[in-house]
Formats: C-alpha cells, sequence, structure tokens
C-alpha cells in the first residue's frame, strides 16, 4: 500500500449476495505498515449502505478501481486517497449527508 493513502475501504462479508463495507485509517508504525496499525473509522450495511452506495462507487473509481471490484467476496481491501474519506464521512452523517453529497456533486461536477 502506497504511504499517500492512509485510508482503506475493507468489504465484509454477511450472506453469500450481501455485504457491507468497514472503512479503515492505516497509522505508520516507523518506515512499515501492518495489519496492527489500522484503526475502523465506521461500518456501514443495509439500507444505509443503498442509500450511499452511488457515492461510495465513485470514490472507489475515483482510486483507480472499477466498480465491478466492489462485491461480496472480495479479500483486498482498496486503498484510498485521504480526501476521499472525508467525503465519505460527510455524506454518510445523516445531519449533514444532504448538504455534503450538494458540495461534491458541485466540485466534481463539469463546467
Amino acid at each position: 500500500m502506497k504511504e499517500s493513502l492512509p485510508f482503506q475501504l475493507e468489504v465484509l462479508s454477511r450472506e453469500r449476495s450481501t455485504y457491507g463495507l468497514a472503512l479503515q485509517q492505516r497509522f505508520s508504525n516507523g518506515q512499515r505498515r501492518d495489519s496492527s496499525s489500522v484503526r475502523q473509522v465506521a461500518r456501514i450495511w443495509g439500507p444505509a449502505m443503498e442509500a450511499i452506495l452511488d457515492r461510495v462507487l465513485e470514490a472507489v473509481r475515483g482510486n483507480g478501481f472499477r466498480a465491478i471490484d466492489l462485491r461480496p467476496g472480495r479479500k483486498a481491501p482498496f486503498a484510498l486517497a485521504e480526501e476521499t474519506y472525508y467525503w465519505f464521512a460527510k455524506c454518510s452523517r445523516p445531519e449533514l449527508s444532504c448538504r455534503a453529497c450538494r458540495a461534491l456533486h458541485i466540485m466534481l461536477a463539469e463546467e
């Protein structure tokens, strides 16, 4: 994992065809990063995840992955840039989601 990508999105397998997501922050442990230096920031699944899935897919694609890579059974986490985490957190908080998603759309919209 690159040093400039301190966050990762992990697919949590639930049932055979469903899954959830866990957003994790990786901390530097000297010069190397290992699994003990990961802190879970948020978990989401079910209707809440379905409500923001299009935003999650945008973040996944924005970090060089394909939308089809986000699926049940995926083992490797997605490495995410810090700005992606910021917008994911803003859009997934109920009290901020409408304004944050609108702001993100404006920022990403082509002129």
